[in-house]
């Protein structure tokens, strides 16, 4: 039994969570949520160690986001003894990821490097988790998952900004496409959305380029 309870310490009903017997594959148990977030499972009596997990989503900005968590105390637990399993919706947070266009850069221009991008992201509306949030400023860095952009992202809605700054060269505005709009533009709004269905995971993909006058 437990709790699922948001960052904020409020109850998210009307979610199904899942036991997960270690011993059978695929052999589980399940209950809903109730509207303070608690449930209750009477697991079957087996020898054998279960641990806790649950896929949900919620609709933010007119989007369904999905959700993977694992308990809060994520260990195996016997049946025979049971456990208090509780979960928290907490630090969610996405990334984006920037692809330059190499093309756009004239030769007489200093050589590009990632790290050079200095990336403005500004809230539009409530972040998910309800709060105002604030602007970020930071400069373009790998990511884990590769390619170069902006890690750990609380997730929301933002405009977004980049300027390309060189060392010993006027800042210079990049223009931005969401990829594949081919629509380019100095800012732009976006959402996170999850890649290929994978819950949990929040990502956004840019291109970025220089405009003619901008690298003259």
């Amino acid at each position: 039994k437990g709790y699922l309870l948001n960052a904020q310490g409020k109850p998210i009903p009307g979610v199904t969570i899942n036991a997960d017997n270690q011993l059978l594959y695929d052999s589980h148990m399940q209950s809903v949520t109730d509207e303070k977030g608690f449930y209750r499972i009477e697991l079957a009596h087996v020898p054998a160690t279960w641990v806790m997990s649950t896929t949900f989503t919620r609709e933010y900005n007119g989007k369904e986001q999905r959700f993977y968590l694992r308990s809060d105390v994520d260990q195996p637990f016997a049946g025979s003894s049971g456990a208090i399993r509780n979960f928290t919706l907490k630090n969610v947070v996405g990334h984006i990821e920037i692809n330059p266009d190499f093309w756009s850069f004239d030769d007489n221009l200093p050589e590009f490097k990632m790290s050079d991008l200095e990336v403005t992201l500004t809230p539009v509306g409530a972040l998910f988790d309800g709060s105002a949030g604030q602007t970020i400023t930071v400069r373009a860095d790998a990511l884990p998952t590769g390619g170069h952009g902006v890690d750990k992202i609380p997730l929301g809605r933002y405009k977004i900004a980049v300027r390309w700054m060189p060392d010993g060269h006027d800042p210079m505005p990049m223009l931005l496409s969401i990829t594949g709009t081919g629509k380019f533009a100095q800012s732009l709004e976006f959402d996170f959305y999850n890649p290929l269905g994978s819950p949990s995971i929040f990502v956004n993909k840019f291109e970025a380029k220089l405009s003619s006058s901008t690298g003259n």
